[in-house]
């Protein structure tokens, strides 16, 4: 099986997309870091809106939301230190 060379992938790239591969861990990480902050605070809101629901299908809707949103906080931790299962570092 014959396989292309890297730097012959890397010559037949527009400038734009060498320069987006470039900054794209930059933005990567940049979004992360604010969706995070952005999950972590609806995680808090939810807990406290739970704390005052009275109808309990929404109190059950709210609590599932908080802990789905609470595994994707955990997983975005895993990503931000490499710690992701399955990791492959690229």
């Amino acid at each position: 099986m014959w396989v292309t060379p890297l730097n012959t992938i890397e010559r037949s790239l527009t400038f734009t997309q060498k320069v987006t591969r470039m900054l794209a861990s930059e933005r990567t990480l940049d979004s992360v870091d604010k969706v995070h902050k952005m999950m972590k605070d609806l995680v808090g809101q939810l807990h406290s809106d739970v704390q005052v629901m009275t109808d309990p299908h929404a109190r059950a809707i709210f609590e599932a939301a908080e802990e789905s949103i609470s595994k994707l906080i955990r997983a975005i931790g895993d990503f931000e230190k490499k710690q992701e299962p399955g990791y492959s570092g690229t």
